[in-house]
Formats: structure tokens, C-alpha cells, sequence
């Protein structure tokens, strides 16, 4: 059972203010679980084609509202219009701190690389990727220059890196093994995304343990020479089942999302078992 609200705010005074917008949606709720036995709450989101924001703008900001709050207390109900990579996935994933980006990826996962500029989008595997740098968090990404996604990151200057879930290592390989310059790798495999919240970049949950949104640093040198491309990370999100508070927990609830790494030959690990070290007595 849920309790209905309804607000009108075509002309809300926050426009495309995602965090003041976040919060009053998050006061809202808050109000009304507290005066409402914590019944369920829905937001039914609408797009006006009369308000001034493109199709895209509108995805972006609502999809930002919405993993802001992931804190269990809104409950979405999406109209979907039918234009392009709309909300059809709604976010569970938990924002992570900007200083624990790094940790998403320093123990060395593969990683899916997806991309967007105009009306194509893309999205690859990649086996080598690691922090650089903590503040700010910064990354580097081996992709090679021939490739589709390579093309496009270096046109848009931003892409999304996921990391997938041991639940998607089919997937994982075969968007590694085919090139999406002749098809839509996102439509022929069934691969549902939500829009990045800062960069608007398509991202990948299911079965996925954690992404990033990264905007490409300028270093030719090292692209030319080694295809290995730097970027800033500027969101980040997880699963809460495995990263929560700036930490993994891996343990046999949440098998689907151990991260993987590629052995080669379509033969992958996963992250299986965490041991915590002990002190050694000295």
C-alpha cells in the first residue's frame, strides 16, 4: 500500500539545481513518512514537452534526484515517453564518496567502458584499469585507439567505466568480442542503462557492482604511445549488497556481484573470499 502526493512543479524554481532539487524531494518524503505510518511513496515523473528542458536534460536531472536518494525512502514510478535511453532502469546503487572512488577498482577488475557522443553510444571491455591519484580521484584505462569506444570517448571527451558482477560475465565477454560500430551492442545484447547524473553517460547496474562517470585529462603522449587514457572521476555509485561506506563486503550473499577478472580466452576469476589481516605480534 502507498500514500499519494501530488505536486505540480513545471515551473519549479530550481530548474536544473539537481542538489537543491534532490533535497526538497528528500524533505518531502521525509515529511510524509513521518506523518504517514512510513507508507510507501511514489513520484510519478512527467515531461513536459512545454517546460524548456530537452528530453535528455529531463532524464539526466531526474535520474541524478533519484540516485541521490537512494536512502530507501522514495519509491519511483517512471512515465517513460518512449525518447531515447530514458529511465527505463531506475537506480538502486548508493552514491560513493568522491575519496573512495579509488577503492572501486584497486584491486585490479575487469571493467566495462561505455560511451555516448550524438545518437551513438557504446560499451567495451577492458582488462587493465587502475587509480592514479586519490584527490582528486583520478583513473587511467588502457583502450585502444582502434577501437569504437575509443573513438567516442576521445569525441566527447567523458565515459562511464562499470564494474561488472561475476552475474555478468557472459555479457562482460561478449560486448568485449564484438565492435559496436555496426550495431548498438546496448540493444542487441538487452542491456538496460540508467543515464549518469553529472555527464549523462549511459551506466550498467544489473548485476554490476559499482560505475564511474569520468571526464578525459588531455595526455597524447600516452594515448599515441600506449593507448592508456586518463580521466577524472566525477560520480561514482555502488551496489550497497557489496561497497557500503567506502568498503566491499564479499561473502556468499552477494555472489551475482563479486567483481571478475579476465584470464584470457573467455576464462575468468572472481573475487570469491575477503580475509581480513590481523596484527602480528612484534
Amino acid at each position: 500500500m502507498a500514500g499519494i502526493y501530488q505536486e505540480v512543479n513545471t515551473n519549479f524554481a530550481c530548474g536544473n539545481n539537481r542538489v537543491a532539487l534532490a533535497n526538497y524531494y528528500s524533505d518531502v518524503v521525509g515529511y510524509l513518512h513521518t506523518h504517514a505510518n512510513n507508507l510507501a511513496v511514489m513520484i510519478s515523473l512527467y515531461f513536459n514537452v512545454n517546460a524548456g528542458q530537452s528530453p535528455a536534460n529531463w532524464t539526466s536531472l531526474w535520474t541524478y534526484v533519484l540516485v541521490q536518494r537512494g536512502d530507501g525512502l522514495i519509491r519511483q514510478s517512471v512515465l517513460n515517453f518512449g525518447f531515447s535511453n530514458s529511465l527505463t532502469t531506475m537506480s538502486h546503487f548508493h552514491p560513493v564518496d568522491l575519496s573512495h572512488a579509488s577503492r572501486l577498482i584497486n584491486h585490479g577488475p575487469t571493467v566495462l567502458i561505455t560511451t555516448s557522443h550524438g545518437n551513438r553510444r557504446n560499451v567495451m571491455a577492458a582488462a587493465w584499469s587502475m587509480p592514479v591519484e586519490f584527490t582528486p580521484p583520478r583513473i587511467a584505462v588502457v583502450i585502444d585507439k582502434s577501437t569504437f569506444t575509443r573513438e567516442l570517448a576521445a569525441a566527447s571527451g567523458t565515459f562511464g567505466l562499470i564494474v561488472p558482477g561475476a552475474g555478468m560475465i557472459d555479457l562482460a565477454y561478449a560486448v568485449g568480442t564484438t565492435s559496436g560500430r555496426d550495431i548498438d551492442k546496448f540493444e542487441h545484447f538487452g542491456i538496460d542503462t540508467i543515464a549518469g547524473p553529472v555527464l549523462g553517460l549511459p551506466l550498467i547496474e544489473t548485476n554490476c557492482a559499482a560505475w564511474m562517470e569520468c571526464r578525459l585529462i588531455s595526455e597524447p603522449h600516452t594515448e599515441d604511445a600506449y593507448d592508456t587514457c586518463f580521466a577524472e572521476v566525477v560520480s561514482a555509485a555502488a551496489d550497497p549488497r557489496i561497497f557500503s561506506n567506502g568498503h566491499w563486503t564479499v561473502d556468499d550473499s552477494n555472489t551475482p556481484l563479486h567483481t571478475i577478472h579476465h584470464l584470457g580466452a573467455g576464462k575468468f576469476v572472481r573475487a570469491s573470499a575477503m580475509q581480513i589481516a590481523q596484527p602480528i605480534a612484534r
